[in-house]
């Protein structure tokens, strides 16, 4: 009985703590610099991601999943690059300032060096401003900067992206 009372009041509490949680949608675009062994090789491209943020109660934390499309063309020939990275992660906010980092995985494929294409592991801080336009937060303005390091065989592929965008609050 007792293990029983437990059980529903730790659901009951999961549930109702949950319930307040926020959900945002920010869709973000902006210029993908290559750096290191990429600068070489590729030209300044674009890209843009996907984010869902689900916002813990009580805290100045949310947890996030991130989808994105980085393309970039060769600075020789007529081939192109590109990485669709899928990740998960987590950002801290003080006021509309944001800092945090994604893990995951991140597809690639290029033309521009050997026609190869792999998924590897993906790695990127970013810090990150935040602007609500709405009094109660239902549509911000999201401003970052997103460091990325692909882990490839071998070496890594790295850019700096610059990204603006706008976040739903669902």
């Amino acid at each position: 009985m007792k293990k029983s009372f437990l059980s529903v009041l730790a659901l009951v509490l999961f549930f109702s703590i949950t319930s307040f949680a926020q959900t945002k949608f920010t869709l973000n675009a902006g210029l993908q610099s290559p750096t290191g062994n990429m600068k070489d090789v590729l030209k300044s491209g674009y890209g843009g991601n996907i984010t869902l943020d689900f916002s813990l109660p009580l805290l100045p934390v949310s947890l996030a999943l991130t989808a994105g499309y980085n393309r970039w063309d060769s600075k020789v020939t007529t081939d192109n690059a590109y990485m669709i990275p899928v990740m998960a992660g987590a950002r801290f906010y003080t006021g509309g300032i944001y800092v945090g980092a994604d893990l995951g995985f991140a597809y690639s494929n290029s033309s521009a060096i050997g026609s190869t294409s792999s998924t590897n592991f993906a790695l990127s801080p970013i810090i990150g401003y935040r602007l609500n336009l709405t009094p109660v937060g239902l549509v911000a303005l999201d401003l970052n900067v997103r460091y990325w390091n692909v882990s490839t065989t071998g070496s890594s592929s790295n850019w700096i992206g610059i990204n603006g965008g706008v976040t739903f609050g669902l």
